[in-house]
Protein backbone atom coordinates (compact mmCIF):
# COMPACT_ATOMS: atom_id res chain seq x y z
CA UNK A 1 0.00 0.00 0.00
CA UNK A 2 1.36 3.65 -0.55
CA UNK A 3 2.42 5.70 1.68
CA UNK A 4 2.19 9.63 2.12
CA UNK A 5 3.61 11.73 4.46
CA UNK A 6 0.43 13.83 5.53
CA UNK A 7 -1.61 10.81 6.29
CA UNK A 8 -1.09 8.74 9.35
CA UNK A 9 -3.28 5.63 9.79
CA UNK A 10 -2.42 2.54 11.97
CA UNK A 11 -3.63 -1.19 11.54
CA UNK A 12 -4.21 -3.34 8.82
CA UNK A 13 -6.00 -1.57 6.21
CA UNK A 14 -7.34 -3.66 2.64
CA UNK A 15 -8.98 -1.73 -0.21
CA UNK A 16 -11.82 -2.55 -1.55
CA UNK A 17 -13.82 -3.13 -4.97
CA UNK A 18 -16.54 0.15 -5.22
CA UNK A 19 -20.24 -2.27 -4.97
CA UNK A 20 -23.42 -0.26 -6.80
CA UNK A 21 -26.45 -0.40 -5.13
CA UNK A 22 -28.92 -3.18 -6.37
CA UNK A 23 -30.87 -1.99 -8.81
CA UNK A 24 -34.31 -1.43 -7.21
CA UNK A 25 -37.05 1.34 -8.38
CA UNK A 26 -35.64 3.96 -10.06
CA UNK A 27 -32.13 4.69 -11.02
CA UNK A 28 -30.49 6.47 -8.38
CA UNK A 29 -29.66 10.41 -8.95
CA UNK A 30 -26.59 10.44 -7.37
CA UNK A 31 -23.94 11.58 -10.59
CA UNK A 32 -21.67 9.10 -11.58
CA UNK A 33 -18.25 9.05 -9.24
CA UNK A 34 -14.82 10.29 -11.10
CA UNK A 35 -12.90 8.54 -8.40
CA UNK A 36 -9.75 9.08 -9.94
CA UNK A 37 -9.96 12.60 -10.83
CA UNK A 38 -11.78 13.48 -7.04
CA UNK A 39 -8.32 11.56 -5.53
CA UNK A 40 -6.22 13.30 -7.62
CA UNK A 41 -7.37 16.76 -6.43
CA UNK A 42 -7.24 15.71 -2.85
CA UNK A 43 -3.80 14.24 -3.25
CA UNK A 44 -3.02 17.98 -4.66
CA UNK A 45 -4.29 19.74 -1.59
CA UNK A 46 -2.56 18.00 0.50
CA UNK A 47 0.23 18.44 -1.24
CA UNK A 48 -0.15 22.19 -1.06
CA UNK A 49 -0.89 22.36 2.62
CA UNK A 50 2.19 20.13 3.23
CA UNK A 51 4.14 22.74 1.41
CA UNK A 52 3.00 25.32 2.85
CA UNK A 53 3.71 23.76 6.46
CA UNK A 54 7.29 23.54 5.31
CA UNK A 55 7.44 26.87 4.17
CA UNK A 56 6.29 28.06 7.61
CA UNK A 57 8.66 26.31 9.27
CA UNK A 58 11.59 27.60 7.11
CA UNK A 59 10.23 30.84 7.91
CA UNK A 60 10.91 30.58 11.86
CA UNK A 61 13.93 29.32 11.65
CA UNK A 62 14.89 32.17 10.91
CA UNK A 63 12.68 34.85 12.58
CA UNK A 64 10.36 34.91 15.32
CA UNK A 65 8.21 37.67 13.60
CA UNK A 66 4.95 35.88 12.46
CA UNK A 67 4.29 34.99 8.72
CA UNK A 68 1.39 37.72 7.06
CA UNK A 69 0.72 40.59 4.67
CA UNK A 70 3.13 40.15 1.45
CA UNK A 71 5.04 37.55 3.09
CA UNK A 72 2.04 35.16 3.26
CA UNK A 73 1.22 35.70 -0.37
CA UNK A 74 4.76 35.17 -1.17
CA UNK A 75 4.45 31.44 0.14
CA UNK A 76 0.79 30.86 -1.11
CA UNK A 77 2.00 32.07 -4.39
CA UNK A 78 4.73 29.79 -4.38
CA UNK A 79 3.20 26.62 -3.61
CA UNK A 80 0.21 27.12 -5.66
CA UNK A 81 1.79 28.76 -8.77
CA UNK A 82 5.62 27.13 -8.30
CA UNK A 83 6.10 30.78 -8.07
CA UNK A 84 6.26 31.51 -12.06
CA UNK A 85 2.63 33.19 -12.63
CA UNK A 86 4.84 36.75 -11.87
CA UNK A 87 3.04 37.15 -8.59
CA UNK A 88 2.80 41.14 -7.75
CA UNK A 89 4.92 41.55 -5.01
CA UNK A 90 3.50 44.51 -2.53
CA UNK A 91 0.87 44.87 -5.20
CA UNK A 92 -2.44 46.19 -3.60
CA UNK A 93 -5.23 44.98 -6.36
CA UNK A 94 -8.67 45.57 -5.27
CA UNK A 95 -9.84 42.27 -3.28
CA UNK A 96 -6.87 39.95 -5.58
CA UNK A 97 -3.60 38.83 -4.01
CA UNK A 98 -2.80 35.64 -5.72
CA UNK A 99 -4.57 34.00 -8.96
CA UNK A 100 -4.27 30.53 -9.66
CA UNK A 101 -2.24 29.33 -13.08
CA UNK A 102 -4.84 26.56 -13.02
CA UNK A 103 -8.49 28.09 -13.55
CA UNK A 104 -7.64 31.27 -12.79
CA UNK A 105 -9.15 31.22 -9.59
CA UNK A 106 -8.58 34.66 -7.46
CA UNK A 107 -7.69 34.38 -3.75
CA UNK A 108 -7.47 37.01 -1.36
CA UNK A 109 -4.75 36.01 1.62
CA UNK A 110 -5.59 37.45 5.23
CA UNK A 111 -3.95 36.76 8.53
CA UNK A 112 -6.57 36.86 10.56
CA UNK A 113 -7.08 35.83 14.75
CA UNK A 114 -9.13 33.41 15.05
CA UNK A 115 -10.49 32.50 18.77
CA UNK A 116 -11.11 29.14 19.87
CA UNK A 117 -13.16 29.68 22.96
CA UNK A 118 -15.87 32.12 21.32
CA UNK A 119 -15.71 30.52 17.32
CA UNK A 120 -14.87 33.41 15.88
CA UNK A 121 -12.45 34.95 13.28
CA UNK A 122 -11.18 38.53 12.86
CA UNK A 123 -9.29 39.84 9.90
CA UNK A 124 -8.35 43.44 8.34
CA UNK A 125 -10.77 44.30 5.43
CA UNK A 126 -10.49 46.41 2.79
CA UNK A 127 -9.13 50.10 1.73
CA UNK A 128 -12.17 52.33 1.82
CA UNK A 129 -10.71 55.87 2.28
CA UNK A 130 -11.70 56.87 -1.13
CA UNK A 131 -15.08 56.25 -0.09
CA UNK A 132 -16.59 58.93 1.42
CA UNK A 133 -20.11 57.55 2.81
CA UNK A 134 -21.13 55.21 5.33
CA UNK A 135 -23.52 53.14 2.10
CA UNK A 136 -20.42 53.57 -0.23
CA UNK A 137 -18.24 51.79 1.72
CA UNK A 138 -20.71 49.06 2.45
CA UNK A 139 -21.69 48.73 -1.30
CA UNK A 140 -18.11 48.80 -2.09
CA UNK A 141 -16.96 46.17 0.18
CA UNK A 142 -20.29 43.86 -0.63
CA UNK A 143 -19.30 43.22 -4.06
CA UNK A 144 -16.92 40.12 -5.28
CA UNK A 145 -13.65 40.93 -5.51
CA UNK A 146 -12.11 37.48 -5.21
CA UNK A 147 -13.11 34.41 -5.55
CA UNK A 148 -12.31 32.71 -2.34
CA UNK A 149 -10.17 33.48 1.01
CA UNK A 150 -7.15 31.79 2.33
CA UNK A 151 -6.85 32.85 6.02
CA UNK A 152 -3.60 31.92 7.64
CA UNK A 153 -5.31 32.88 11.20
CA UNK A 154 -3.32 32.15 14.77
CA UNK A 155 -4.85 32.43 18.19
CA UNK A 156 -2.83 35.06 20.91
CA UNK A 157 -3.51 31.83 23.76
CA UNK A 158 -0.79 30.00 21.04
CA UNK A 159 1.70 32.53 20.77
CA UNK A 160 1.46 33.36 24.51
CA UNK A 161 2.56 30.22 25.27
CA UNK A 162 5.19 30.32 22.67
CA UNK A 163 3.70 27.93 20.35
CA UNK A 164 3.80 28.64 16.42
CA UNK A 165 1.26 27.53 15.36
CA UNK A 166 -1.37 28.42 12.53
CA UNK A 167 -4.84 27.57 11.02
CA UNK A 168 -5.40 27.22 7.32
CA UNK A 169 -9.24 28.16 6.09
CA UNK A 170 -9.91 28.22 2.75
CA UNK A 171 -13.76 29.26 2.10
CA UNK A 172 -15.37 31.04 -0.99
CA UNK A 173 -15.93 35.25 -0.70
CA UNK A 174 -19.90 34.94 -1.41
CA UNK A 175 -19.89 33.35 2.42
CA UNK A 176 -19.29 36.95 3.60
CA UNK A 177 -22.02 39.44 3.19
CA UNK A 178 -20.79 43.01 4.42
CA UNK A 179 -24.13 44.49 3.42
CA UNK A 180 -25.67 42.23 6.07
CA UNK A 181 -23.26 43.35 9.08
CA UNK A 182 -22.71 46.01 11.76
CA UNK A 183 -22.66 48.51 8.83
CA UNK A 184 -26.36 48.48 8.52
CA UNK A 185 -26.75 50.34 12.11
CA UNK A 186 -24.93 53.11 10.21
CA UNK A 187 -26.99 53.71 7.05
CA UNK A 188 -28.94 56.68 8.31
CA UNK A 189 -28.53 59.66 10.07
CA UNK A 190 -31.18 58.63 12.25
CA UNK A 191 -29.66 55.33 12.56
CA UNK A 192 -26.45 56.42 13.79
CA UNK A 193 -27.85 58.86 16.43
CA UNK A 194 -29.68 55.81 17.94
CA UNK A 195 -26.46 53.64 18.09
CA UNK A 196 -24.24 56.42 19.66
CA UNK A 197 -26.66 57.17 22.25
CA UNK A 198 -27.37 53.56 23.24
CA UNK A 199 -23.78 52.51 23.13
CA UNK A 200 -21.92 55.06 23.86
CA UNK A 201 -24.81 56.72 26.32
CA UNK A 202 -23.97 60.57 24.32
CA UNK A 203 -25.65 63.30 25.86
CA UNK A 204 -27.31 65.43 23.06
CA UNK A 205 -27.13 68.86 22.89
CA UNK A 206 -30.52 70.63 23.42
CA UNK A 207 -31.99 73.23 21.28
CA UNK A 208 -32.84 76.76 22.75
CA UNK A 209 -34.50 79.53 21.66
CA UNK A 210 -32.41 83.24 22.33
CA UNK A 211 -35.05 85.21 20.63
CA UNK A 212 -38.24 85.54 18.62
CA UNK A 213 -38.26 88.49 16.17
CA UNK A 214 -41.22 89.25 14.02
CA UNK A 215 -40.40 89.96 10.64
CA UNK A 216 -42.40 90.98 7.49
CA UNK A 217 -42.96 88.26 4.26
CA UNK A 218 -43.34 89.53 0.74
CA UNK A 219 -47.16 89.48 1.43
CA UNK A 220 -46.74 92.22 3.97
CA UNK A 221 -48.10 89.92 6.65
CA UNK A 222 -45.65 89.12 9.70
CA UNK A 223 -43.83 85.96 10.53
CA UNK A 224 -42.13 85.16 13.68
CA UNK A 225 -37.96 84.37 13.11
CA UNK A 226 -36.45 82.60 15.91
CA UNK A 227 -32.70 82.67 16.52
CA UNK A 228 -31.34 79.22 18.26
CA UNK A 229 -28.38 78.45 20.31
CA UNK A 230 -27.33 74.63 21.32
CA UNK A 231 -25.89 73.73 24.66
CA UNK A 232 -25.17 70.56 26.43
CA UNK A 233 -27.02 70.10 29.80
CA UNK A 234 -24.81 70.72 32.65
CA UNK A 235 -26.50 68.79 35.04
CA UNK A 236 -26.44 65.34 32.95
CA UNK A 237 -22.84 66.32 32.12
CA UNK A 238 -22.19 66.37 35.74
CA UNK A 239 -24.09 62.89 36.23
CA UNK A 240 -22.14 61.03 34.12
CA UNK A 241 -18.63 62.71 35.12
CA UNK A 242 -19.65 62.17 38.67
CA UNK A 243 -20.13 57.97 37.71
CA UNK A 244 -16.62 57.65 36.84
CA UNK A 245 -15.46 55.66 39.49
CA UNK A 246 -11.68 57.67 39.69
CA UNK A 247 -13.48 61.09 39.85
CA UNK A 248 -15.70 59.91 42.32
CA UNK A 249 -12.49 58.73 44.45
CA UNK A 250 -11.09 62.27 44.48
CA UNK A 251 -14.13 64.13 45.09
CA UNK A 252 -12.90 64.90 49.05
CA UNK A 253 -11.45 68.36 49.79
CA UNK A 254 -7.72 68.02 50.36
CA UNK A 255 -6.18 71.24 51.73
CA UNK A 256 -2.97 72.57 50.42
CA UNK A 257 -0.66 72.01 53.76
CA UNK A 258 2.30 73.62 52.19
CA UNK A 259 3.24 77.62 51.47
CA UNK A 260 2.58 77.08 48.05
CA UNK A 261 -0.21 78.34 46.89
CA UNK A 262 -1.44 76.43 43.23
CA UNK A 263 -4.78 77.52 42.40
CA UNK A 264 -7.34 80.12 44.09
CA UNK A 265 -8.64 77.33 46.45
CA UNK A 266 -5.48 78.02 47.94
CA UNK A 267 -6.59 82.04 48.82
CA UNK A 268 -7.79 82.65 51.94
CA UNK A 269 -11.43 84.01 50.37
CA UNK A 270 -12.19 80.88 48.69
CA UNK A 271 -10.57 78.73 52.21
CA UNK A 272 -13.43 81.21 54.04
CA UNK A 273 -16.03 80.10 51.86
CA UNK A 274 -14.92 76.72 52.23
CA UNK A 275 -14.90 76.53 55.93
CA UNK A 276 -18.17 78.38 56.69
CA UNK A 277 -20.54 77.64 53.84
CA UNK A 278 -19.54 73.98 52.43
CA UNK A 279 -20.21 70.88 54.00
CA UNK A 280 -19.24 67.54 52.85
CA UNK A 281 -21.83 66.96 50.19
CA UNK A 282 -21.22 70.03 48.49
CA UNK A 283 -19.18 70.62 45.35
CA UNK A 284 -17.23 73.34 44.26
CA UNK A 285 -17.49 74.75 40.92
CA UNK A 286 -15.24 77.29 38.77
CA UNK A 287 -17.15 78.13 35.48
CA UNK A 288 -15.08 79.88 33.01
CA UNK A 289 -16.51 81.36 29.65
CA UNK A 290 -15.02 81.71 26.10
CA UNK A 291 -15.88 82.45 22.40
CA UNK A 292 -14.84 80.59 19.45
CA UNK A 293 -15.62 81.67 16.19
CA UNK A 294 -16.25 79.16 13.33
CA UNK A 295 -16.41 80.12 9.66
CA UNK A 296 -17.51 77.91 6.35
CA UNK A 297 -15.29 79.48 3.52
CA UNK A 298 -17.85 77.63 1.06
CA UNK A 299 -20.38 79.38 -1.40
CA UNK A 300 -23.23 80.75 0.04
CA UNK A 301 -22.24 79.70 3.75
CA UNK A 302 -19.67 82.04 4.60
CA UNK A 303 -20.79 83.07 7.31
CA UNK A 304 -19.79 83.27 11.12
CA UNK A 305 -20.58 80.74 14.28
CA UNK A 306 -20.00 81.85 17.49
CA UNK A 307 -19.68 79.26 20.00
CA UNK A 308 -19.28 79.90 24.11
Amino acid sequence: MASYKHIFISGNISSEKYRAPSAMGAKPRIPVRDRATQSQKLLNQFEEIWQQKEKLKQHHQLYRFPVKAELWEDIYDQVINSGSLGWNMGGHDVGTDVVSKDGGIRYQNKAGKIDLKNGTITWSGHRTTKHKTINEKVNFISEKHCDKYVMLARNKDDWDRGIKKYYLLIFDSHLIDYSKSIFQLFDSSYKRKKFYEETFDVINPVKVVLETNLIANDDSLLDEKSTFGYCIPFKRSLEKILNIIPVEKNLKFKPNLTCFKSDIFDGKYIKEIIDTKVNKNQLVFLLYNDDVELTNPIGSNRIKHKIS
